[in-house]
C-alpha cells in the first residue's frame, strides 16, 4: 500500500468537491453528490459496519445507521475507499466489512481505513484547527481538545487520536494519556463539561 498515494487521493477529492471546512460536514450528501448510491439500513448494532459494491454498473454504499452517527460516517468514508482503490474485485463480489477486532485486516481494509481517516481528518486540517481553534501545540492536547476535534471532524474520539498517533502528532504515551481521561470521565461527561 503507498500511503502518500492514499493521502494524495483523499486530498484531491476535497479538492474537486472544494470542501475547505476542516471536516466534512455531510458525508451523506458528499457521497450523493459523488453519484454514488447510498443506502442507510438499521442492521442493529454489532451486526456490520458496512458495505460497497458495484450493483448494475453503478457505485453503491450500504452503512449501518443503527451504530453511532461517527461510526456510520467512518464506514462511509471507509467503503468510499474501497469504491476508489477496489473498484475491479467490487465487480464481481460484495465485501462486507465486519468488525476485525482481534483478526489480521487484508491491505484492501487497512488502505480504506487510512483513506477514511485521511479523508475525515486531513493532517494539514488537524494541524491548523489545533493551532489557530484550540491554540496549542498538539503535545498539551487534553480530554475536552479531543472532544472538540472530535466534534469538528465528525469522528469518535478514538478515531481522533488515532489519527493524531498516526501523522505523529502525538505519540503513545500521550495517546494513553487521552485514552484514560476518557475512561476517567467518559466521552459523554467531557461533552457536559464542555456544555
Amino acid at each position: 500500500m503507498n500511503r502518500r498515494e492514499v493521502e494524495a487521493k483523499a486530498k484531491r477529492l476535497r479538492q474537486e468537491y472544494q470542501v475547505e471546512t476542516y471536516g466534512i460536514l455531510d458525508i451523506f450528501s458528499f457521497i450523493e453528490k459523488m453519484g454514488i448510491d447510498l443506502i442507510r439500513y438499521p442492521f442493529g448494532q454489532g451486526v456490520l459496519c458496512g458495505f460497497a459494491a458495484v450493483f448494475e454498473g453503478k457505485d453503491l454504499i450500504v452503512s449501518n445507521s443503527s451504530e453511532i452517527l461517527a461510526r456510520e460516517i467512518f464506514t462511509v468514508a471507509h467503503e468510499l475507499g474501497h469504491l476508489l482503490f477496489d473498484s475491479d474485485a467490487l465487480q464481481d463480489d460484495i465485501r462486507v466489512d465486519f468488525d476485525l477486532q482481534g483478526q489480521a485486516a487484508s491491505i484492501s481494509e487497512i488502505r480504506a481505513d487510512f483513506f477514511a481517516a485521511c479523508f475525515l481528518m486531513p493532517h494539514n486540517y488537524l494541524c491548523e484547527f489545533i493551532q489557530h481553534e484550540l491554540g496549542k501545540e498538539a503535545s498539551q492536547l487534553r480530554g475536552f481538545d479531543i472532544i472538540r476535534i472530535q466534534v469538528e471532524f465528525n469522528v469518535s474520539y478514538a478515531a481522533a487520536i488515532e489519527r493524531l498517533k498516526e501523522t505523529s502528532l502525538i505519540g503513545p504515551e500521550q495517546a494513553r494519556t487521552l485514552y484514560n481521561e476518557r475512561d476517567k470521565y467518559s466521552s459523554a461527561g467531557l461533552f457536559r463539561m464542555l456544555n
